[in-house]
């Protein structure tokens, strides 16, 4: 009989130590949008469909190690397609942050100003690294709107990470995508008139 509490008490401490934290948590990146008037003089831009490459195209956020092999995270998800979060967190900042320039995904396409341009985004890296690091790459093409090329770039956006866990790693992705979009605007408002 007491062979039998013993067992059944190392069972239930063997239980108690395995983890039950097994429930997904979904991340956003885009801020709500501010109810602002559109104003007819604003600089437009319209933010093509965002291009992501294929190890991307998924739900999970990804860990990048230190081999430059990735990690799939199976309870920390995206709560969108990551193609739509970072057009849409670029929309939401670049119209929350801009009195001169108004963007818009492109569903909302009606370019027939003349100050009105696009903007191509493919990404090549979105994720946490096991340097304690983020990073977001890739590359942007801004058009006017007779399809000439304004400005093409490369980019390669990172940051430190001072906490442990994902929620902090989306925070900073949040504020890299809010840095290429500072770089974007201030790019699109510096071009003449014409």
């Amino acid at each position: 009989m007491i062979r039998f509490f013993i067992l059944l008490v190392i069972a239930l401490l063997g239980a108690g130590c395995q983890s039950t934290d097994t429930y997904t948590k979904y991340y956003q990146l885009a801020d709500a949008p501010v109810q602002r008037q559109v104003e007819q003089r604003q600089i437009q831009l319209i933010i093509e469909p965002v291009v992501l490459v294929d190890f991307l195209k998924r739900p999970n956020l990804l860990l990048k190690q230190a081999d430059n092999t990735l990690y799939v995270t199976n309870y920390h998800v995206w709560a969108e397609p990551l193609d739509k979060a970072i057009g849409r967190a670029m929309v939401n900042f670049i119209n929350q942050q801009s009195d001169k320039l108004r963007s818009e995904h492109r569903l909302f396409d009606q370019c027939n100003k003349t100050q009105c341009y696009r903007l191509t985004l493919f990404v090549e890296g979105f994720y946490p690294t096991k340097q304690s690091q983020v990073e977001f790459s890739g590359k942007y093409r801004l058009s006017n709107n007779d399809n000439e090329v304004i400005a093409q770039q490369d980019f390669n956006l990172v940051d430190d990470l001072e906490l442990d866990g994902y929620p902090h790693a989306v925070d900073k992705l949040q504020k890299l995508i809010h840095q290429l979009s500072s770089q974007i605007e201030q790019k699109i408002t510096v071009i003449p008139a014409q």
